[in-house]
């Protein structure tokens, strides 16, 4: 979007650094060199300049959203990474925790088992 609004600029720099319109009558002479535009046209170019300053504005505010999802995004994972860390630390890799699993498991298994056997006869 940014480059997008610097090319812009580049191509309508002379618009946006041109006189304002001076308005003369048909037959007279133009008080100074350079052309003559019609007020349909210079009307035109100022909606066009009109339009390409709500573009730049458009943009900029763009990337200041797109800034404050980035800022936003980077607390998010410094807190997950917090988050993570405290069951890392919490974790208990103990022989007896893993037997304790082992038998609750094998335990609940057998109590499933005995009650499918149940309730097929």
């Amino acid at each position: 979007m940014r480059i997008l609004s610097i090319l812009l600029i580049l191509v309508n720099i002379n618009i946006c650094l041109a006189e304002d319109p001076l308005f003369i009558e048909i037959g007279k002479p133009a008080p100074y060199t350079g052309f003559l535009i019609s007020r349909e046209k210079a009307e035109r170019i100022r909606l066009m300049d009109i339009d390409l300053q709500f573009q730049i504005k458009k943009g900029e505010i763009l990337n200041q959203e797109l800034t404050l999802t980035q800022d936003q995004l980077k607390r998010n994972n410094e807190y997950v990474n917090t988050l993570s860390n405290k069951v890392a630390e919490m974790k208990d890799n103990s022989m007896f925790t893993k037997i304790g699993f082992f038998i609750l498991g094998a335990l609940i298994t057998g109590g499933i088992a005995f009650g499918v056997s149940r309730a097929m006869r």
